[in-house]
């Protein structure tokens, strides 16, 4: 089981190429979600896993007086089925599903509804299709591991207010190296390129854009069963789409834990699981 967290504060408007983009409302955008991650080895070659994400989003505004509209919530749960392919490198291929869990009919203060973009969930069920590696010694150096994944995201379809998100293709890579044999540190390289949104079949002029992050990471198995971990987030590349809100920065942390043992006390009892 992981728990992890992440905060953004969006508060420049660029326009394509990254350069800066007037932002005469003086909007910003505070972005914060806490996901719970769930994983289950059903055998050595398969493995399920489920994230569920709770959102707190505030978008504050000047619009005639200063203007907040606030969005609290589970977002979007995604299942996804993971099956290694190939052992040597450790390769896999992943199918999943995105359901519709996060509300898209959220008002704010003033009884309007919040838009999509800043929605709890996209309203419709996608599906996904991935591939992940894991080197172990990369390069032939004892300590060094390598894992990536790349993933594409399907859009099914317009929601329930006539709006589509576009299809999405993500990847990472991350190199990391054990300091100690507890402690570890590494560089992530990940990003993502989005299609056009569509409004009623109509292309949304300032949406779709292709981002490059890096990361710098660090994690400390404090026990066997039991991790802290954590990340600093900062675009490289940006190709946006007219002029949209970004994030200089995102703090990340995360929380992990192995719940073999604990579930099967509580399922012993009641003949489940021997």
């Amino acid at each position: 089981m992981s728990l992890a967290y992440e905060a953004e504060d969006s508060d420049r408007a660029l326009r394509a190429h990254g350069s800066t983009a007037p932002n005469p409302a003086e909007e910003v955008v505070d972005f914060a979600t806490t996901s719970l991650g769930l994983r289950y080895g059903v055998s050595d070659r398969l493995n399920l896993t489920m994230a569920l994400p709770y959102h707190q989003i505030v978008s504050s505004k000047v619009q005639g007086e200063f203007y907040t509209r606030q969005n609290t919530g589970i977002g979007d749960l995604v299942v996804t089925a993971d099956a290694m392919v190939w052992s040597q490198p450790q390769i896999s291929l992943e199918l999943g599903v995105k359901f519709a869990t996060g509300s898209v009919d959220e008002t704010d203060q003033f009884g309007q509804r919040i838009c999509d973009i800043l929605s709890l969930g996209s309203g419709t069920t996608d599906f996904l299709v991935g591939t992940n590696m894991w080197v172990p010694h990369f390069a032939g150096l004892t300590g060094l591991d390598f894992n990536g994944g790349l993933r594409l995201r399907f859009s099914g379809g317009t929601n329930k207010w006539g709006y589509e998100f576009g299809d999405q293709t993500s990847f990472r890579m991350h190199w990391s190296y054990s300091l100690t044999e507890t402690v570890r540190t590494g560089m992530r390289f990940n990003g993502y390129h989005a299609g056009k949104d569509t409004w009623f079949g109509n292309v949304v002029p300032e949406r779709g854009a292709t981002f490059v992050y890096a990361e710098p990471t660090l994690s400390w198995n404090v026990r066997e069963d039991f991790g802290l971990g954590g990340f600093v987030r900062i675009p490289v590349y940006m190709d946006l789409v007219g002029a949209q809100m970004v994030a200089p920065y995102t703090l990340g942390f995360e929380v992990t834990t192995n719940l073999t043992e604990a579930l099967g006390a509580l399922v012993s009892p009641l003949g489940l699981g021997e």
